[in-house]
């Protein structure tokens, strides 16, 4: 009989018990003191029952200040305690080093295993860069985040104006960040260079302009972890188009529409190849 060559799927490792015991004491504790800020816990290789462990302050919207920052190479796993929120329990993170899928704990100890280095959980992204973990690969293309940024820009920039009827085109195209000065701003160029735009290219340009990024933090982050954290600091595009089209002029909403849907054909057409 032959023998097949197809290679078995090794299941990621579970959590230590260990670090799932810390885990729960923690998010007990906070109950016990009605914690109200957001507190990020570091277990370090000696962290068992009873042993001491090292808290690193978590502020701004969607933890970043946890951007560009490395936990201690001694730090086995992170947890990561969060006050309720929308009627939720109180809610307890957990990544490690070794690979094994974050766990979400809740008050009452109720356990949610996410998907593997997170999904498109951006908590689960940054805490597991913070330990130099690998996250999921991006589930969108770049031209999809470039545009993104770009209309939340072009709206931006709209709602600060007391005449937003009056932008021109050429100044909305001037803000994509596939535009180059000298560039033609025609909807279809904007959208053909937008579609050959590559992730490190995208990671370059948009990192300065980006929710106040830098770029010292860009080695930071991987492809994955970059794509979502963008995502997530930008409104959905579809609901940006319908918002411009109250506020620009006729002409020049248009443009932008005929740039975003074209740029959307043309990517579809790339992914068919």
């Amino acid at each position: 009989m032959a023998t097949s060559t197809r290679p078995r799927h090794t299941p990621p490792p579970a959590l230590d018990a260990s670090v799932e015991a810390v885990a729960l004491r923690l998010l007990d504790a906070a109950d016990a003191v009605d914690l109200a800020t957001v507190v990020l816990v570091g277990l370090g290789d000696d962290s068992s029952d009873g042993a001491p462990v090292q808290v690193h302050p978590v502020a701004g919207p969607h933890d970043r200040s946890l951007i560009g920052w490395r936990a201690p190479a001694h730090w086995r796993a992170v947890v990561l305690v969060r006050p309720p929120d929308d009627g939720q329990g109180r809610r307890a993170l957990v990544v490690d080093r070794d690979g094994s899928p974050p766990v979400l704990f809740v008050s009452g100890h109720h356990q949610e295993h996410l998907a593997r280095d997170g999904g498109n959980d951006i908590t689960a992204d940054l805490l597991a860069r913070v330990l130099g973990r690998g996250t999921a690969p991006p589930t969108v293309s770049p031209h999809e985040v470039a545009h993104a940024t770009w209309l939340d820009a072009v709206f931006t920039l709209a709602t600060a104006s007391a005449t937003p009827r009056r932008l021109a085109w050429e100044h909305l195209a001037s803000l994509h960040p596939a535009w180059a000065a000298g560039d033609s701003t025609l909807p279809a160029a904007l959208a053909a260079r937008a579609t050959a735009m590559t992730w490190p290219e995208l990671h370059e340009v948009l990192t300065p302009q980006t929710s106040g990024l830098n770029g010292a933090v860009t080695p930071w982050f991987d492809v994955g972890s970059f794509s979502r954290w963008i995502l997530a600091t930008v409104a959905e595009p579809d609901d940006l188009l319908v918002d411009l089209a109250e506020l620009l002029e006729p002409a020049v909403w248009l443009a932008v529409c005929t740039t975003a849907e074209t740029a959307r054909r043309v990517g579809r057409l790339a992914q068919t190849r």
